[in-house]
């Protein structure tokens, strides 16, 4: 079986958003993007591709920090897939909203699209064929940082995204969003991208403005594993090494 279930077998845009710095990783990306850490026996990147490449129409790869090295190394193992790099100067790098406006020009609108940030790695398999995000809660055996979002829902459904000020929280998002009109995903993002916050616009709005307009269902996931600082990336290594904690 897939490594994600769709009872359809309908094709994704697949964005991996995947050119910040690891600022927070390093020294471990000091010289090295974050999707070229190693995890078990692969890179992030390996896990992400893998995973996402069965439902894939087209994977596009947001770059910036060393994207010639990354961009190389995906082009040498992975050359008989469908892949377009969005590239950005790491210079101007305003986060994932920003990126997303630029990976959406490569995206063909009739498909559906899948985003997902570089720095989760999912065992789970889960379905896609409706409009939905992925969260977690810490009740799991997953390897997750700190909750920067949180998702509010009803019977299934997400009704809002919100900071996080509150540690007695039921879900955290984990960035990774399935969106079945790929028109209006762009139309909101490239409103964004129009406006006077162009350069600050931020992901979770996007999907905020999105959830307003189609019913976004939310998917518990179980086995995410995070590695946005060297605490989490020591802990998912032993996870995907098979060693407990």
């Amino acid at each position: 079986m897939n490594p994600i279930f769709s009872k359809t077998d309908k094709k994704f845009n697949v964005i991996i958003l995947a050119g910040g710095r690891g600022t927070r990783l390093k020294p471990a990306t000091e010289y090295l993007a974050k999707p070229l850490i190693k995890l078990g026996e692969e890179r992030a990147i390996d896990h992400l591709i893998k995973k996402y490449e069965h439902i894939a129409h087209k994977i596009i790869i947001g770059i910036g920090y060393e994207a010639d090295l990354l961009e190389n190394y995906i082009r040498g193992k992975y050359n008989k897939l469908n892949i377009e790099f969005s590239r950005e100067d790491p210079e101007e790098l305003h986060g994932p909203g920003h990126s997303l406006m630029f990976a959406l020009d490569h995206v063909n609108s009739r498909y559906p699209t899948l985003i997902t940030f570089c720095d989760y790695i999912v065992e789970d398999v889960f379905d896609v064929d409706n409009d939905a995000i992925c969260v977690c809660d810490k009740g799991t055996e997953s390897v997750l940082g700190t909750y920067r979002t949180i998702v509010e829902a009803e019977e299934g459904i997400a009704q809002t995204l919100k900071d996080n000020f509150d540690e007695e929280i039921e879900y955290g998002f984990t960035g990774i969003a399935i969106f079945h009109n790929t028109l209006l995903l762009k139309a909101i993002t490239y409103d964004y991208g129009a406006s006077t916050l162009c350069l600050y616009a931020e992901y979770e709005q996007i999907i905020k403005d999105y959830m307003q307009n189609i019913k976004t269902s939310v998917i518990v996931l179980n086995k995410i594993y995070d590695f946005g600082d060297p605490k989490t990336l020591e802990k998912t290594r032993r996870k995907l090494d098979g060693h407990s904690e």
